[in-house]
């Protein structure tokens, strides 16, 4: 009974080569922007939840009548706060892009007298000295721990980690949507042969 029903459909299918084509390819379309939408909600509802204690994190902002929350606050303001309220277990300062500096730092592999190595870097990022204490980014922490061993490394950024997902997902896609363009082009009497 079944056997009939998908020789049926083939039949069909065929027969409306344009229409199946049409259907088939809205229908991947459509499973596609299902699951970029349902990673997407599912990467928003998940943000930050990495971390070890990601139910205590906060992020301070000030409501301006202009732009409405300012994320940028006064030098001093985490300190103070600190100061003011004794629940606040620790408190990080950020400063991102506001300049560049030379970066030393001394190679001590085997020697005991290593020299002083640097660099310049023009973006930097300021953070308190306690950032990975309270933040914990566990494929970023462990990357970076395995090659600062290393005497000639780069750093890795989480972008990488951005990039590699994204071209996964896309991978994925092609590929579904590639399957399905074929499914939909195959005949389908050369598929009953073979059964």
């Amino acid at each position: 009974m079944v056997k009939n029903y998908l020789l049926v459909a083939f039949r069909n299918l065929r027969r409306n080569k344009i229409f199946s084509v049409i259907n088939i390819a809205g229908l991947a379309v459509g499973l596609a922007v299902f699951l970029l939408i349902f990673e997407f909600i599912a990467f928003e509802w998940s943000a930050n939840r990495f971390h070890e204690n990601y139910d205590r994190l906060y992020r301070a902002a000030v409501n301006n009548k202009q732009n409405g929350a300012d994320y940028y606050l006064p030098p001093g303001f985490a300190p103070a706060i600190k100061d003011k309220f004794p629940a606040i277990e620790a408190t990080i300062s950020v400063a991102e892009g506001i300049g560049g500096g030379v970066i030393s730092y001394a190679d001590n592999g085997d020697n005991k007298l290593a020299e002083q190595k640097s660099f310049r870097e023009e973006r930097m990022t300021y953070v308190d000295g306690n950032f990975l204490e309270v933040f914990t980014f566990p494929a970023w922490w462990f990357m970076n721990k395995w090659l600062e061993d290393f005497a000639f490394r780069i750093h890795i950024g989480w972008g990488v980690f951005v990039i590699a997902g994204v071209a996964a997902i896309v991978i994925a896609l092609i590929t579904i949507s590639f399957q399905a363009i074929k499914a939909a082009i195959v005949n389908p009497v050369k598929s009953l042969r073979t059964e």
